[in-house]
């Protein structure tokens, strides 16, 4: 439920035909809705921003480091070994490229 729910809530509870009794189980629907909201969604969100930056942190960092590192390749010509951070992901995708790379070099004179 977005700000539309929250604002129809508010002008619902605000209705005159509405009687006491109705405005009191109401408040106490706008009620459990800030605490589902309190309680769940904002945790939720706080969670998969800290995921959504750690992922980052460990994927992309990576890659745009094997990106820069196949392109100094194809411009040079050397084989440099490329030193990832301990614990990255991509670790044995680039040491499986390394040695496919230097088998190419040796093979063909790259």
């Amino acid at each position: 439920m977005g700000g539309g729910a929250v604002g129809t809530l508010y002008l619902l509870y605000h209705d005159p035909t509405l009687s006491s009794d109705q405005k009191i189980l109401l408040l106490g629907g706008i009620k459990f809705f800030a605490l589902f909201l309190l309680d769940l969604v904002i945790p939720s969100l706080i969670l998969f921003s800290f995921l959504g930056v750690y992922l980052s942190y460990k994927f992309v960092g990576p890659l745009s480091r094997v990106e820069r590192w196949l392109e100094e390749i194809l411009l040079s010509g050397s084989v440099l070994p490329l030193r990832l951070r301990p614990g990255d992901e991509l670790l044995p995708m680039v040491e499986i490229l390394t040695r496919q790379i230097q088998k190419l070099k040796l093979s063909r004179k790259f």
